[in-house]
């Protein structure tokens, strides 16, 4: 694999995702901080419920950026293979803890639905009420659907990206090797 979604080369693909996932990540984690020190209740998201996870999904994302700023730096400077791998590591752990957050916002969506309906109801119908709330419960399993296999392509993109840049750094070696014995 050397070009990613058949047209951009692997590089810059990287360059491209590890920016994405920058910028995500920082939002995410802006998002989250905020909604763990703003606890309030006519919020639309449902951090409100549980400020626990809002500060664990700040965090989290806190340490996602950390790890894509890590990245950019690697792949823009370094291009080493040893520096690149941890990245390809810490990209699939990015895609564990967007796994299992994921599944966390789907489980703490099913269960405040009382809460969500009675602070619905204030402005609006039952049926309505019923309604946004199985709307938003669609929502959140399809993102996270979306965004795992999105993650999942980009974990592969780097790890395809650092295979390359071994490979070449093997070739490198290969022919310094061979040039030492040919001309002693």
């Amino acid at each position: 694999m050397s070009h990613c979604c058949c047209c951009i080369r692997l590089k810059p693909a990287v360059v491209i995702i590890t920016l994405l996932t920058m910028v995500n990540s920082l939002y995410n984690a802006i998002t989250g901080i905020i909604a763990f020190t703003n606890r309030n209740e006519s919020s639309k998201y449902f951090f409100h419920y549980v400020p626990t996870f809002a500060l664990i999904f700040g965090i989290s994302n806190v340490i996602i950026t950390l790890g894509a700023i890590y990245g950019l730096f690697v792949v823009s400077f370094a291009n080493i293979y040893r520096l690149i791998r941890p990245y390809v590591i810490f990209f699939y752990i990015n895609v564990a803890i967007n796994f299992i957050l994921g599944i966390v916002d789907i489980i703490l969506n099913i269960t405040p639905k009382s809460k969500f309906i009675e602070s619905c109801e204030v402005n609006h119908k039952v049926d309505y009420c019923n309604d946004d709330y199985n709307a938003e419960l669609r929502k959140s399993i399809v993102t996270f659907v979306l965004v795992i296999i999105i993650l999942i392509y980009f974990a592969l993109v780097i790890a395809a990206y650092a295979t390359h840049r071994y490979e070449k750094e093997e070739r490198i070696v290969e022919y310094k090797e061979n040039e030492v014995v040919t001309n002693p």
